[in-house]
């Protein structure tokens, strides 16, 4: 019997597939799908959905749309010079010079007033049904309830959770214009690094300003339910009356946690790459210091100039900790400093790595200075410094 059962089923469902009642949808392919999701997170030929605000699915009846610039600012997503499309390629909708994609807000109050018309308009025939609808919407309030107070607790974690980043990137952004003093490639990842950071933060608060706006929803009101006629009716209808608009309201925090949500671990993603940056420029500077011995008798060391002032003594605190104790042992018999530069920021840096071995030289051992400076900008930017050990 159950055998038959499936058979039939099987016979109804194939009966609607040919009738065009179920139609068959087709979906990306998962490479395409996995192409067109990492192209949805880049400002630059950016692929998107007019639908869900921007988010990729994987159903192929939705419209896609390529974009050679887009960005979200808040509810909003901003799209320059952009074309919209079937993943198939099977039609073509056209090309907007600039267009806008909204987040699915709260609809007017006349869209909900229509729905709750067509509400009232279906109870004409459901007159017995009417007190086991009314516990159907009060159950169904109480949920929607849940779930507001559940967002709400989330936006407040995560709003605590900002508050404690933030303090930990304001000694880094007042030194923000260092950044463009680098050169090369280092230069063009804190870049891209800061320009990420800055990116997630604008949202994150365009998003909580839209989580924290008044909201003057209508809701329905007793006197509506003691002046009717139909009383039972008329409370039933304003049970769906509210039921629908805090489903809506519900809908809208919901979504916009999940906002919240994404820029925060975009925050933290960023943040473990410009640690991982950082650390590994610093390591590579640390090894670039050059220190060559040329005999038991003699040393010659590079100590690089161009390091900022931090820098100088905590990157060479080994060589300047190992001439202090030689000089205090009487261990050296004289000094040899080679200058390269004429730059004033190098000079003071020279100037006073000469009055720390002068301080240190208690023996009265003898400093030679030498000049190699060369017309226009120095090569070099090393101090050379040559140690006659006895």
């Amino acid at each position: 019997m159950a055998g038959g059962s499936t058979k039939l089923k099987y016979l109804k469902c194939h009966n609607k597939l040919f009738n065009g009642e179920i139609k068959m949808t087709n979906t990306l392919p998962l490479w395409l799908y996995i192409i067109f999701k990492i192209l949805s997170m880049s400002p630059v030929l950016r692929v998107a959905s007019d639908k869900n605000f921007g988010e990729i699915k994987r159903d192929s009846e939705q419209v896609l749309r390529l974009s050679l610039i887009s960005f979200n600012a808040g509810t909003k997503i901003y799209s320059i010079i952009s074309w919209k499309f079937s993943w198939e390629l099977k039609e073509n909708k056209g090309f907007d010079l600039f267009n806008i994609i909204e987040f699915d807000m709260v609809p007017d109050e006349s869209v909900v007033n229509e729905k709750v018309n067509n509400f009232s308009e279906s109870l004409n025939n459901k007159q017995d049904s009417l007190k086991a609808l009314a516990d159907v919407l009060s159950f169904r309030i109480g949920q929607e309830g849940n779930t507001t107070s559940k967002s709400f607790n989330k936006f407040l974690a995560y709003v605590a959770i900002v508050a404690f980043i933030i303090p930990l990137f304001s000694t880094s952004m007042l030194k923000i214009h260092s950044v463009f003093s680098q050169t090369g490639l280092e230069k063009w990842i804190y870049i891209v690094i800061i320009y990420g950071l800055i990116y997630c933060f604008v949202n994150l608060f365009l998003l909580f300003s839209e989580m924290i706006k008044v909201k003057a929803y209508v809701r329905y009101t007793i006197s509506s339910v003691r002046e009717s006629e139909n009383p039972s009716k008329e409370f039933l209808i304003g049970q769906y009356h509210d039921w629908y608009w805090m489903k809506e309201e519900s809908r809208v925090e919901v979504s916009i946690i999940k906002n919240i949500e994404k820029y925060i671990k975009c925050i933290l993603i960023w943040s473990i790459i410009l640690v991982c940056v950082y650390n590994v420029y610093n390591f590579m500077e640390d090894n670039s210091k050059e220190k060559v011995v040329i005999n038991t008798q003699s040393e010659l060391v590079h100590i690089d100039l161009s390091v900022t002032d931090r820098n100088l003594f905590a990157k060479n605190q080994d060589i300047f900790a190992k001439i202090q104790e030689d000089l205090l042992n009487d261990r050296i018999q004289s000094i040899i400093l080679i200058e390269n530069s004429e730059h004033s920021t190098k000079q003071d840096k020279y100037n006073r790595i000469k009055s720390l071995i002068t301080a240190y030289n208690i023996h009265n051992i003898e400093i030679i200075e030498i000049s190699d400076k060369h017309e226009g900008e120095s090569i070099v930017n090393n101090l050379q410094l040559i140690m006659l050990r006895r």
